[in-house]
């Protein structure tokens, strides 16, 4: 129990610094990180208040009357988080009414024992708290639904140009629930039989909690700064229309192609593909294959990422992103992952973006 209350108090200290840090500093500001940021600190504060309950014994008749149900603002800022993270309008409607009630109730219930001596009666006041257990549970669990219902949404109907990566956040949520329906599961069962299994298992289930909501928080602040970043990229990126006639010679064809793709920059694109430019020139794909193919030295995917390692390097080598991460360089240049980018590379280059960035910069 020591080892456990010890990485209590220790993810508590870390979690209010990493809010201090994630709320003040400049190149961490964002609506998300701002909302994920209370969601560590009240986490926090809730950890640290069960830590002085059971390292400080002797007073803790004095720490209960300082309770302050912090519990009950982490799921509701958690679901401004992923509303704000994923470009949707907050809505706060009804959010914090179980706050405000609850800490009504433990005001009164401090009044009673300092105050109005004890005119309420002990029973009253169990039924209270086992009420404040029970709501957190179905409110969380409502609250959770809701999450799941928002990532849905913009899975299916959002029309960014850039799309936030969210199955992290999906597989943390689904690994999350389950460990604590299971946790949930077994403290119903210890509740009466073993007291002591039911603090062991509450304390395992907080430091569950506590390292998951700080798993998410450090994706979040990752993924928000290649959200970022890529913008930035994209927004440099300069694209000009041109129009031209397809009816051509097979030669002056695969050049009309070429130089589409180069000008209009369709490289870019991580859709492009044979079936998408067959619907551009109104071809179809087995002709397009076919004279890209007869016409020139390289097949068109080949060709394609040519210029997108082209596009790489100039960014790359460019001191005004010196600072942002290979991957959002990887994205903007047209490829889907990272894996993609770094094989393509190091195929054309003999070398790691990284090694190339590092060899030519010094």
């Amino acid at each position: 129990m020591v080892f456990l209350r010890s990485l209590i108090i220790s993810g508590a200290i870390h979690g209010i610094l990493f809010f201090l840090v994630l709320a003040f500093h400049k190149k961490y500001k964002s609506a998300s990180n701002y909302y994920i940021a209370l969601v560590v600190l009240f986490l926090s504060l809730n950890n640290v208040y069960y830590w002085f309950i059971n390292a400080y014994k002797e007073q803790q008749s004095i720490i209960e009357n300082l309770y302050v149900p912090w519990a009950m603002l982490v799921l509701p800022y958690f679901y401004l988080f992923v509303q704000s993270f994923l470009h949707k309008k907050v809505e706060k409607k009804y959010l914090f009414i179980p706050f405000y009630f609850f800490l009504l109730g433990h005001s009164i219930v401090l009044c009673n024992n300092l105050i109005l001596k004890r005119i309420i009666s002990e029973n009253s006041i169990e039924i209270f708290f086992s009420l404040e257990e029970y709501v957190l549970v179905f409110f969380s669990s409502y609250i959770l639904i809701k999450i799941k219902m928002i990532i849905k949404e913009y899975e299916r109907n959002s029309k960014e140009k850039i799309k936030k990566n969210i199955h992290w956040l999906q597989w943390l949520l689904i690994i999350g629930t389950c460990f604590f329906i299971f946790l949930f599961l077994i403290s119903l069962l210890t509740h009466v039989t073993n007291p002591v299994l039911l603090k062991f298992t509450r304390h395992v289930l907080w430091i569950g909690l506590t390292f998951l909501i700080y798993l998410i928080a450090y994706f979040s602040v990752y993924y928000n700064i290649l959200y970022k970043e890529r913008n930035v990229l994209r927004a440099t990126l300069k694209k000009d229309t041109l129009k031209k006639d397809t009816s051509k010679k097979e030669e002056d064809f695969v050049k009309d192609i070429k130089s589409r793709i180069i000008e209009e920059k369709w490289y870019l694109e991580k859709e492009i593909s044979l079936s998408l430019l067959s619907k551009k020139f109104n071809l179809s794909e087995s002709y397009i294959s076919h004279v890209f193919n007869q016409e020139s030295s390289s097949n068109l995917m080949t060709f394609i990422n040519e210029l997108r390692i082209e596009e790489a390097k100039k960014m790359l080598l460019n001191k005004e992103f010196s600072n942002y991460t290979i991957v959002a360089v990887g994205l903007e240049s047209g490829f889907n992952s990272k894996s993609a980018f770094y094989k393509a590379f190091k195929k054309e280059t003999k070398m790691t973006p990284s090694e190339f960035k590092k060899k030519n910069l010094s």
